[in-house]
């Protein structure tokens, strides 16, 4: 690295001997453009409050060979003051992307700087916002014993007193006094107040958190007719008012408390890693392979970056976009766009909307408040080794390896 002292620097890389070839157009996150488009690329991670940001940035076009790389770059304040910070030499990829690492000073949140880098010869300038986020203070939260939090293959807060942890085919429900209900059921799932699970006759039962212990609820459907469930479900999202299963001929189906089902089909064409199913109440999604959408409600999105109860989080040129059913909004998350897709750990969880942080151990994470129909989203930077789960009200942090606490989103 070096230390850049004024508005600019120069930097002198490596010649190759073969002839020039034609360049190619390359996203924020250094992969090759397809079809006129990258809407899933990464844009320069949320600097946070009071860390020094780490980064990379991709020339917008690919090398060729014979080309000595150089690249120029300043980083200024809002007035336009430049500011010192560090780059390394530029660093061609296996793919003919082209990037520099940079490490910028630390400032507070709410401190907004511009970084622009010229990749020479001819490969292009890019212009990034670069913002400062706080760093979380959640409200005081509440201690939840859970033994053998480690063995937990899903740990969800049902509410701000109980944790449910899933092992298998168990459930154990865990109460902030001590107290522990112990369910056994095929595929259990902790949603809110509510269990879903599905009986040994291919039936979805419901059950609800009440006085510390589980209450059956509902059955779908009340006969042995089809549709019949399966024991192992592809992972959907789930709330304490519908469960989204898959019946024995592969169809997804969204059951609701009040006992009916809507048929899912598979949307065609989708390649990437997720889609949403969402009216405003219903949200789900399918990691991997085919993309799933319902036939009334939903857009099957290659562009999705987060699904919660609500809305869907969709990444856009220029920014993220948040759609709920309930009102037509359309809120920029500023022009940064979400970390690529992650497929959650275990079954049954919501994507939520992470976003990158220059910090080492810190990702921010996208809320959306909702004020008299007017949305607004607050990023907060978290310490991710710390978040055992995110829930739609709820973050669950590791407190001790016997131990977690509940804390308001």
């Amino acid at each position: 690295m070096r230390r850049l002292a004024g508005a600019m620097v120069f930097v002198i890389g490596v010649a190759c001997a073969e002839p020039p070839c034609p360049r190619a157009l390359i996203s924020r996150n250094g992969d090759p453009v397809v079809d006129g488009g990258s809407l899933v690329a990464e844009y320069f991670p949320f600097g946070v409050d009071g860390f020094p940001v780490t980064g990379e940035v991709f020339a917008p076009l690919s090398t060729c060979s014979g080309d000595r790389l150089h690249a120029s770059a300043e980083y200024i304040d809002a007035d336009g003051v430049a500011i010192p910070f560090e780059i390394t030499l530029p660093q061609p990829k296996e793919n003919g992307a082209v990037s520099v690492g940079v490490t910028l000073p630390a400032h507070q949140a709410g401190a907004v700087r511009f970084l622009k880098v010229t990749f020479e010869p001819a490969l292009g300038e890019r212009t990034t916002k670069v913002e400062f986020v706080s760093v979380a203070t959640p409200r005081p939260g509440v201690e939840v014993p859970v033994a053998g939090l480690s063995t937990c293959e899903q740990v969800t807060a049902m509410t701000a007193n109980d944790v449910a942890c899933r092992r298998g085919d168990q459930l154990s429900i865990s109460s902030a006094d001590g107290g522990v209900a112990q369910f056994v059921g095929k595929a259990p799932v902790a949603a809110g107040t509510a269990v879903w699970s599905v009986n040994d006759q291919g039936r979805v039962e419901r059950r609800e958190l009440r006085d510390g212990g589980l209450v059956l609820t509902s059955t779908y459907p009340t006969t042995t007719t089809t549709p019949v469930f399966l024991a192992t479900s592809r992972p959907t999202m789930h709330s304490p008012e519908w469960a989204i299963r898959v019946d024995t001929g592969g169809e997804l189906n969204v059951v609701n408390k009040s006992g009916t089902a809507l048929n899912f089909e598979v949307c065609p064409g989708c390649t990437w890693l997720a889609a949403v199913i969402a009216d405003g109440r219903r949200a789900g999604f399918i990691p991997g392979g085919e993309c799933v959408r319902v036939t009334r409600f939903a857009q099957c999105h290659d562009d999705l970056v987060a699904a919660e109860e609500r809305w869907r989080w969709l990444a856009v040129e220029g920014g993220t976009i948040i759609e709920t059913n309930s009102f037509s909004m359309q809120t920029p998350a500023t022009s940064h766009r979400p970390i690529p897709f992650e497929v959650p750990a275990t079954e049954f969880s919501i994507i939520p909307p992470w976003f990158a942080a220059g910090a080492e151990g810190y990702r921010a994470l996208g809320t959306l408040r909702v004020d008299g129909g007017v949305g607004r989203v607050e990023i907060a930077a978290w310490k991710f080794g710390e978040v055992v789960s995110i829930a739609d009200s709820f973050v669950v942090l590791r407190k001790s390896e016997n131990a977690v606490t509940v804390v308001e989103r």
